[in-house]
């Protein structure tokens, strides 16, 4: 979905807010009810949305404090993944497999914390950029990955 759609659902946001996520820069804004939506910078498409709300229930009738038995129940079995040092349960759509479901849970519990559907790639590369690319169409991802390329040829060797 674009930016004007995402106003014709939610709304307009409180505020929005930059963020480098797996090597892409996603615009994330922010409704009441702690709902988040990230649109990748570059495409102006829907990357993110993420639920952290209490009152927030799935169709399925899974709620935030939901115990692993009942997201396994829902979803089915997985096991946990640690992502950005938080645990989930990463479910990938069949039909749709860049699209993905990141039940985020307690640690030690396992029980949920909150709710993420994403098309964001896990790995840390920016998508569709590529970091030789000197040519004038820079995005802010190319930027980015520039920007990692340090010169310390001018540095004194410290003995």
């Amino acid at each position: 979905d674009s930016y004007e759609q995402m106003l014709g659902k939610f709304g307009k946001p409180k505020y929005n807010q930059d963020r480098l996520v797996h090597g892409t820069m996603v615009t994330y804004y922010f409704y009441p009810d702690d709902i988040r939506v990230g649109l990748d910078t570059v495409n102006k498409k829907v990357v993110a949305i993420d639920f952290d709300n209490k009152n927030f229930q799935t169709e399925n009738g899974v709620s935030l404090g939901a115990t692993p038995y009942k997201l396994q129940q829902v979803y089915g079995k997985n096991k946990k993944e640690f992502v950005e040092g938080k645990a989930y349960f990463v479910y990938v759509k069949r039909d749709h497999p860049e699209q993905r479901l990141l039940l985020e849970v307690d640690a030690m519990e396992g029980y949920l914390t909150g709710f993420e559907l994403t098309s964001l790639s896990e790995d840390n590369s920016a998508d569709g950029v590529d970091p030789g690319d000197d040519g004038d169409s820079a995005t802010v991802e190319s930027l980015y990955i520039r920007s990692k390329e340090i010169d310390m040829s001018a540095l004194q060797r410290s003995t």
